[in-house]
């Protein structure tokens, strides 16, 4: 599963810091619980957002040196596998724009309908979904959107496009435990059975 950066969202700046620590905590904290449901997840970007002045007369790297009691270790950690690691990618020529913006990466996540990773530096785009323009040849297409995981709960929300369920056995089934019927699956093959079901579209 791959998952765009929205890089539009870079060209705006957090109130302050303080802004900055919470909302990168809602992100980091989004993409934790995005990596516990699919471990194989990407994010993509064409470029890097390590040298950012993310809040006035604040920059990324500066993130780094917070006390422990602003920012965790673990959130240092996080931000540093998610922000300064992302896997390069390939756009073509669509472009998305927002408040005069252009983004060709937003652009590839509207045309193949893929899934846009957000930080909050406006409230507007905390939302699950952002509203622009769409231009390719010139030719502009109006208030098209895209959808937006910038909250855990988005993660939720868009589950289809995420195409991954995560298989939990009912304790009801257990052994020696349960309620209802003994379980005549391993767990493991279980969650194999489940899986393909899903990707084939056979569950809704």
């Amino acid at each position: 599963m791959e998952i765009i950066f929205n890089d539009i969202a870079m060209h705006y700046q957090f109130s302050d810091k303080y802004d900055a620590i919470e909302k990168m905590k809602i992100g980091i904290e989004t993409l934790l619980y995005l990596r516990k449901q699919d471990t194989t997840f990407k994010m993509c970007s064409k470029e890097k957002i390590t040298g950012l002045e993310i809040a006035p007369g604040y920059y990324f790297p500066q993130i780094f040196s917070e006390k422990n009691t602003v920012l965790s270790q673990n959130h240092k950690t996080a931000i540093r596998t998610f922000f300064t690691n992302f896997n390069n990618l390939t756009c073509g020529k669509d472009k998305f724009v927002f408040e005069g913006i252009e983004s060709v990466q937003c652009g590839m996540v509207y045309k193949t309908n893929g899934l846009l990773f957000s930080l909050g530096t406006k409230d507007y785009f905390l939302e699950q979904q952002i509203f622009g323009d769409h231009i390719i040849d010139e030719m502009i297409k109006r208030n098209v959107k895209i959808d937006n995981i910038a909250k855990k709960e988005h993660v939720d929300v868009h589950w289809l496009k995420l195409k991954h369920r995560v298989y939990e056995a009912n304790p009801k089934h257990k052994a020696n435990y349960g309620w209802g019927s003994l379980m005549d699956l391993e767990e493991k093959e279980a969650h194999q059975y489940f899986t393909y079901y899903i990707n084939q579209n056979c569950w809704t």
